[in-house]
């Protein structure tokens, strides 16, 4: 994919979730399950950065293990819903530290080995062009310790559930869209103006591989587990 092209979908991602911001926090109020059983099976350590962190949820599902909290989001309006979250959640005799910022996963402002966790829930397939995927994933090795974890989640729109709902029939017969790449597409209920790029098992291996990663597990997970009935495709990848 052309940068240009890739830096103005960036662009447009970042004005569409700040938009929907506020319906997209009110419609989530608690952690989703499929976050709560990863955490509870491989969550470990006292520093976790939270990508695309959105209104603060996950907090409620890892501050009974961790020490210091950082959220980071593209979306200015998100952050002040993940404040007003925490505040509500943070209330143990030992309160964690909490951090939170406005940015992206291509420039995370964090030093190098500084976090013993990341989540990044529903974040990478809304980063255009294979280049910057690997970008991201590499900026999210350079901040995790030696042996910390990447806890990632990614939506399968190759799904039937998906494809049959959002008629994304160039998926499944293996097309592309003018000026996307294969397997990318836009999706949304009302416009099909949000960007995401549906990502095969073999590929999320790739971009680990080349990052200073290692694979734990790498499975789709949810109403099923394969590409045409899960909804999500859940990696492990722990720090070498």
């Amino acid at each position: 994919m052309d940068l240009k092209i890739a830096e103005a979908i960036l662009k447009s991602n970042a004005i569409i979730y700040e938009k929907m911001a506020k319906d997209w926090a009110a419609s989530r109020i608690t952690p989703p399950e499929q976050l709560k059983e990863l955490w509870n099976k491989y969550g470990k350590g006292n520093r976790l950065l939270d990508l695309g962190c959105g209104n603060g949820v996950a907090f409620s599902a890892v501050n009974k293990q961790i020490t210091d909290y950082i959220g980071q989001d593209i979306s200015q309006t998100m952050l002040a819903a993940a404040d007003f979250y925490i505040k509500e959640h943070n209330t143990g005799t030992n309160p964690i530290r909490v951090k939170l910022l406005l940015g992206d996963v291509l420039n995370i402002p964090l030093a190098d080995a500084s976090v013993d966790v990341v989540l990044c829930f529903g974040v990478l397939h809304h980063i255009p062009s294979s280049e910057l995927r690997q970008k991201a994933i590499k900026e999210i090795a350079r901040v995790l310790t030696p042996g910390g974890q990447l806890l990632m989640a990614n939506w399968n729109v190759r799904c039937w559930h998906s494809v049959t709902r959002q008629k994304l029939w160039h998926l499944w017969l293996g097309r592309s869209l003018p000026s996307l790449d294969k397997n990318d597409s836009w999706i949304g209920e009302e416009k099909k103006n949000l960007y995401i790029h549906c990502f095969h098992k073999e590929e999320i291996k790739s971009l680990i591989s080349k990052a200073d990663l290692k694979i734990i597990s790498n499975d789709y997970v949810g109403h099923g587990s394969t590409f045409i009935n899960a909804w999500h495709l859940i990696t492990v990848a722990k720090k070498i």
